[in-house]
């Protein structure tokens, strides 16, 4: 019984969705102005110059290398926080190891050792950065 009610809650869930989507877009609807055509001037170029001075601070001329290194920096960061968290972990083994020496050594070694690759990887990117930007400048 509790799976079927839970059904029909769901279903009417999403039919509230559904027409509610679909009632508003029959009001709102509106086709006899097009943006983009003004003066009688609609072309495509024309609403590519619109579409262009709407997306603000959006950049459009990057290239393929720009979008990798991005790529690249948000996975680092990834990468960090995901470190931060095991060295969190480490931290929290040594408060929890009793003062037993073997747990506070390698908990020790993990926490320096995790520091150690952050550093080269940052550090790595930024060479490999400054290598880019020497040679395509």
């Amino acid at each position: 019984m509790r799976i079927l009610v839970n059904f029909f809650l769901v279903l009417f869930t999403f039919s509230i969705f559904m027409f509610s989507d679909a009632f508003a877009l029959s009001i709102f609807k509106d086709n006899s102005k097009i943006i983009y055509c003004q003066d009688g001037e609609c072309s495509l170029d024309e609403w590519i110059d619109v579409v262009k001075r709407d997306l603000n601070d959006l950049e459009t001329n990057r290239t393929a290398s720009q979008y990798v290194q991005d790529i690249v920096r948000y996975l680092l960061t990834f990468i960090t926080i995901i470190a931060v968290f095991y060295i969190i972990y480490a931290w929290f083994k040594i408060l929890t190891s009793a003062w037993s020496d073997d747990e506070i050594t390698k908990s020790k070694t993990t926490i320096v050792s995790v520091l150690v690759w952050i550093v080269i990887i940052w550090l790595s990117y930024a060479i490999v950065t400054w290598i880019i930007w020497v040679v395509t400048s």
